[in-house]
């Protein structure tokens, strides 16, 4: 347990500085990790919180330069898009089967 909080502690460290330096990528650099420890959509949620967090700290931090008339809508949407897509995610049942039946992609003459 204590491995896991550390894991999740170290990602996110390295995920707000690639935001801090870049302006983006936290959550790449956060995925990285999660998924190992567990399930893709937990992983995918807790993602969300941490970069929530961590783009809620930028905001304190540069809250004179931030215009918030600019940014409710996109939030918004942002928001409630990111809740419907893991909704409808976590309702999908995957299929690995056709993978197996289609015929192998030739390119350039290789491949059988």
């Amino acid at each position: 347990m204590l491995m896991e909080i550390l894991v999740v502690m170290i990602a996110s460290m390295l995920g707000g500085l690639v935001q801090t330096v870049t302006g983006f990528g936290s959550g790449i650099v956060i995925m990285l990790f999660l998924p190992s420890l567990m399930p893709v959509l937990q992983a995918s949620g807790l993602n969300v919180l941490i970069t929530m967090i961590l783009n809620l700290m930028l905001v304190i931090t540069f809250r004179k330069f931030v215009q918030l008339r600019l940014v409710v809508l996109p939030g918004l949407i942002s928001f409630v898009s990111g809740t419907l897509c893991i909704y409808l995610g976590s309702n999908l049942e995957l299929d690995a089967k056709f993978a197996s039946t289609e015929r192998p992609v030739r390119m350039n003459g290789v491949g059988s």
